[in-house]
């Protein structure tokens, strides 16, 4: 009789790699199947391990997916530092971040649902504590850099309800275009521009 062929060992990842194939895996199964339809063992079958694996890296369900939001939210700030680098008129750069934020959608508008634009994930408990934290953190980002570009004495409140105002006409823009798909996305970029600078303009600093 031929001799069985020796169990190919499980590949071992080191932490980082292994909590980023996770999140590359669960982000996957969030986007195609939802998030309620989404369990831990799905995730550990897909990435090839045992569900105590997952918990060791991402602690429940509801943190794996916190984890997929937070490193699309952070991708999407990379893109916009790196897409607004150069651009000093503060209208000018309010457009790039339009079209930076929406040609995200436009690319995958499922995946900008689950991560960005609500996924019907439940929005009480841990996971809905853990996005509001997450929104909150990139308001402040966002309230920093509209800091920078604020006349001298404009107040910290104002600027930080603004951040929150821009945040909020971005997903509602992005909800509204998903119904409305024949726009082009040069207008989108428009109405959000408009939209966001005559609420912001009366205390940018001129342009030079």
């Amino acid at each position: 009789m031929a001799a069985r062929k020796a169990a190919r060992p499980r590949q071992r990842l080191a932490r980082a790699e292994r909590e980023q194939q996770l999140l590359d895996v669960a982000e996957r199964l969030f986007v195609d199947r939802g998030y309620d339809r989404t369990s831990i063992e799905d995730v550990a079958r897909a990435a090839g391990i045992t569900r105590p694996v997952v918990y060791h890296h991402h602690g429940s369900k509801e943190g794996l997916y916190a984890a997929c939001v937070r490193r699309a939210r952070d991708r999407l700030g990379q893109e916009m530092v790196a897409a607004l680098r150069g651009v000093s008129e503060p209208r000018e750069r309010l457009r790039v971040a339009g079209v930076t934020f929406f040609s995200m959608l436009e690319r995958d508008p499922q995946r900008w649902i689950v991560l960005f634009g609500g996924s019907g994930a439940p929005l009480t408990g841990e996971v809905g504590e853990r996005l509001t934290e997450l929104r909150f953190e990139m308001v402040a980002r966002l309230a920093d850099v509209l800091e920078l570009a604020a006349r001298p004495g404009v107040a910290r409140e104002r600027v930080e309800a603004a951040a929150h105002a821009i945040g909020g006409i971005g997903e509602q823009l992005g909800r509204w275009w998903l119904e409305n798909p024949k726009i082009p996305r040069s207008r989108v970029v428009e109405h959000y521009t408009e939209l966001i600078w005559n609420g912001v303009a009366p205390f940018a600093k001129p342009a030079r």
